[in-house]
């Protein structure tokens, strides 16, 4: 079983910049075509997220393990697709004993964050397509939890700043030439970023997790509208927040809803048009033991939207499966590459039609296989 306890870190995690709204219709039904990936032997795949720059041309971060092990160490590994086959690339200076935050707007334009040392010293990598290249800012204290890179000269990410020994939600920016980082509204040690997103010049998002009292989750966001930052009402209920996505008036911020082991867990949906945000909960079996839904990723293809949901646990069963299509109010299970798709740990819409998918799940005995999720090419509709 694969616990959620480690994950590759991104701007909101599974969507590449700019590529909302220029795929294509998908039109014939779909087709899933595996794509092997070198991760080694006898390894597998623990956590992963796919950027698409082209038809010919992705990225993708994951975190591999052995496919048998009971203390699990996890290696960050990161992949690149020419259009023929995934080739593994060489990991970046400050990946060497830390967890590393990648993200990229192109394969000539990639970055990795770290926090190093016991001050959480800000770490920063650039790629430029043949070497890496520190991009830190000397003496910033800055722990980085997301990312989101939108050009070599717009890059943002979110954490906590760590200066004296604080532990506050901040984000920073990098314009091409040096980093600047302001502390977010209401910023405190009971703040958690876990997601950032730039929609446009005047809207960038934060969004992440509150801690008002012990044993308290609270979803929370904040906006840059290229001046100054605020904070956003979320609407009410326990959960956390961990993803960001959309186009300028249709937002989406997807989180979890913790049930503290009275129930299972329910991916929660918030989508705002607009106006306010409205909620969509997707949960697990409430009549089972599973864990429910750990993560909820949406994209969107060709005129609809889609979730891709992780579940607690790998053995978990998601009711409807973990692939949804959004019929305008309703999450709505459709078919995955497998009899039951149990797990979808990355979906990426391709420029021009198709997507990367990677994902997990039963065969018709009902039986799950150890070598983890598998990397899918899926040309046509889903559902």
């Amino acid at each position: 079983m694969i616990r959620r306890t480690s994950r590759i870190v991104a701007a909101a995690v599974l969507l590449a910049a700019g590529l909302v709204g220029v795929v294509q219709q998908p039109a014939a039904a779909a087709s899933w075509q595996a794509v092997p990936v070198p991760l080694g032997e006898y390894r597998k795949i623990s956590s992963a997220r796919i950027q698409v720059f082209g038809p010919d041309s992705a990225l993708m971060y994951a975190g591999t393990e052995p496919q048998i092990c009971f203390e699990c160490t996890v290696r960050k590994q990161i992949f690149q697709w020419n259009g023929t086959a995934w080739t593994e690339l060489v990991v970046p200076p400050n990946a060497a004993g830390a967890t590393p935050s990648y993200a990229g707007s192109s394969p000539s334009d990639q970055w990795s964050f770290a926090a190093t040392g016991n001050d959480y010293t800000f770490s920063a990598y650039h790629w430029n397509g043949s070497a890496w290249t520190d991009r830190s800012a000397p003496g910033v204290k800055f722990q980085t939890d997301a990312v989101h890179v939108v050009a070599p000269d717009d890059v943002w990410v979110a954490g906590r700043d760590r200066t004296g020994g604080g532990f506050y939600a901040a984000a920073g920016h990098w314009d091409g030439a040096a980093w600047t980082f302001a502390r977010l509204p209401e910023a405190s040690k009971t703040n958690s970023p876990e997601a950032v997103r730039r929609i446009s010049d005047t809207e960038v998002w934060v969004v992440g997790t509150a801690y008002p009292a012990v044993n308290t989750f609270r979803m929370n966001a904040a906006r840059f509208d290229g001046q100054t930052w605020t904070t956003v009402p979320m609407p009410d209920g326990a959960g956390r927040a961990s993803v960001v996505n959309g186009a300028p008036g249709d937002l989406w911020i997807t989180g979890t809803k913790l049930t503290g082991g009275t129930g299972p867990m329910c991916g929660i949906t918030l989508r705002s048009t607009g106006g306010d945000f409205t909620r969509t909960d997707i949960c697990g079996d409430p009549a089972g033991t599973d864990g429910g839904v750990w993560r909820t990723d949406v994209v969107k293809y060709g005129a609809d939207w889609y979730a891709a949901l992780q579940p607690r646990w790998s053995s978990d069963k998601i009711p409807g499966g973990a692939l949804r299509r959004w019929t305008g109010s309703a999450w709505q299970g459709i078919a995955g590459p497998f009899p039951t798709t149990t797990n979808v740990e990355a979906l990426e819409p391709i420029p021009g039609g198709g997507l990367w998918m990677v994902a997990e799940g039963r065969d018709a005995a009902g039986k799950l296989s150890l070598t983890g999720p598998q990397v899918f090419r899926v040309t046509g509709a889903l559902g």
